[in-house]
């Protein structure tokens, strides 16, 4: 994955990728970029592996980012082959997905034949299973960092709800690939108010919010 983290500008804040010829964000509701859009890369500083660069989209748009060397260089080959002509599209183009909806799906009928697998005093609701199961992916992916990707659960799961009845926890091992494409055996422990909203997330010991 080739990942551009934006930290300013008029898109917001957040991690877009870098897919052929658009960048890319989100996972269902999808906003992309196109790159033909993008008049101007300018990169305005080098720490370490990180390359900051300002970057002037459409008529009016800019975003400043960071990202690693390999990716800015792709990101700026794109640009010499097919930036440099926008057209003034409304920016960021919005899509929905049903590729990533129906991959989804199959993640989390798989995670629910674990989930199913293991205590048995877990809630009897599979719809609710699933739905946590599914926030708390998306949220360590959201969460990865340097182009790193989520890669499923690799072992059995479990849900219990708070014995102060305030919420509920899911808890699974899974695994994650670095942007070298090396796996790593990580769990993770999200905690969801009533309504289903996730509040906080700590994968390992470490937390992420």
């Amino acid at each position: 994955m080739k990942t551009i983290q934006f930290i300013a500008g008029d898109f917001g804040e957040g991690a877009w990728e870098l897919e052929e010829q658009n960048l890319k964000s989100g996972f269902y509701n999808v906003e992309e970029i196109p790159i033909s859009e993008i008049k101007q890369i300018t990169k305005e500083n080098e720490i370490g592996k990180d390359i900051y660069i300002t970057v002037v989209v459409g008529i009016d748009k800019t975003f400043k980012a960071k990202t690693q060397i390999k990716t800015y260089q792709a990101l700026y080959d794109t640009f010499l082959k097919v930036g440099g002509n926008p057209v003034g599209i409304k920016l960021p183009v919005r899509k929905k997905s049903k590729g990533n909806v129906i991959f989804a799906l199959i993640g989390l009928f798989f995670l629910y034949a674990i989930f199913n697998g293991g205590d048995s005093s877990s809630t009897s609701d599979p719809l609710r299973k699933m739905a946590l199961l599914s926030s708390c992916q998306v949220s360590i992916e959201k969460s990865a960092l340097y182009g790193a990707s989520f890669s499923g659960s690799v072992g059995a799961s479990e849900k219990y709800e708070y014995s102060n009845g305030s919420g509920y926890n899911i808890e699974f091992p899974f695994q994650i690939n670095n942007v070298f494409g090396v796996s790593k055996k990580a769990f993770a422990s999200c905690d969801f108010v009533n309504s289903g909203s996730i509040i906080h997330l700590r994968i390992d010991d470490e937390k992420i919010f």
